[in-house]
């Protein structure tokens, strides 16, 4: 699937004010990073 790529970079860019910290918290969760 390219959703992951593209789809998440995309969506990041675009609910980076909204979901900054929501997004933070959720991918260094299942990151680890």
């Amino acid at each position: 699937m390219k959703w992951d790529l593209s789809g998440l970079l995309y969506y990041y860019i675009e609910r980076k004010d909204l979901l900054r910290l929501d997004f933070e918290e959720v991918y260094t969760d299942r990151v680890g990073t």
